[in-house]
């Protein structure tokens, strides 16, 4: 069972990467980027692959070394 310390950390953690994303892509892709993964998946069940392609299609290149650093 997670503990509030454990919640707390990976709800710290995702603004945390998401904040780093936006750094690395610059303010203009980054909001593309959720743009096209909103606009794609309105509805619909995702997995992080998804938000993934979005946002590497946004940035015109693989994030795959972002990724794998903090996310998979």
């Amino acid at each position: 069972n997670p503990t509030r310390e454990d919640r707390t950390l990976v709800y710290d953690k995702g603004a945390y990467v998401i904040h780093l994303l936006r750094e690395q892509m610059g303010e203009r892709a980054f909001w593309k980027g959720l743009q096209l993964f909103t606009q794609r998946n309105f509805g619909k069940s995702v997995v992080t692959s998804d938000f993934i392609a979005a946002m590497e299609e946004a940035n015109g290149k693989s994030l795959q070394e972002f990724f794998a650093k903090w996310v998979l």
